[in-house]
């Protein structure tokens, strides 16, 4: 028995075939994709647009939702403890008409071992709310931390 090592003869490639190989290998190596991707410009634009309304429809909703329901500004009063933003606070409802007094009566339950100041001063928190804190005969105390007084 006599195995012939010999090539298969050779095929003629229908006509482009060879041009397509050729296409393909060198796509191979350089990593490139066989066909050039398809572009839809008109496609594209016509999802941006959508984007673009979708966004400004979201805007528009949220901005009347929030025109129909405004925001409640907090009702609170802090009575500290010393002249200072870090210090203790104790909080109550802004139900009254004059916080000075209503920190003045709480300070001492508020703050059990603490002597009653004299005076105090009432001064607009960046949240909105009042502050009321212990003061000094000069009346400087919202200006030292920084805050308008409270009207």
């Amino acid at each position: 028995m006599s195995f012939h090592l010999t090539p298969p003869p050779e095929r003629e490639f229908p006509v482009g075939r060879l041009q397509q190989r050729k296409e393909q290998l060198v796509s191979e190596i350089s990593g490139a994709p066989v066909a050039p991707a398809q572009h839809h410009p008109r496609r594209i634009l016509v999802l941006a647009a959508a984007f673009v309304v979708a966004g400004v429809l979201t805007a528009a909703g949220y901005g009347g939702y929030r025109l129909a329901h405004p925001v409640a500004p907090v009702a609170t009063i802090g009575c500290y403890e010393t002249d200072s933003l870090d210090a203790n606070t104790a909080v109550l409802a802004s139900g009254t008409k004059d916080p000075v007094a209503s920190c003045a009566r709480q300070y001492a339950s508020a703050f059990p071992g603490d002597r009653v100041p004299a005076s105090f001063a009432a001064c607009l928190l960046p949240s909105g709310s009042i502050g009321v804190f212990p003061s000094d005969t000069t009346g400087g105390t919202c200006e030292s931390l920084g805050l308008a007084k409270a009207p």
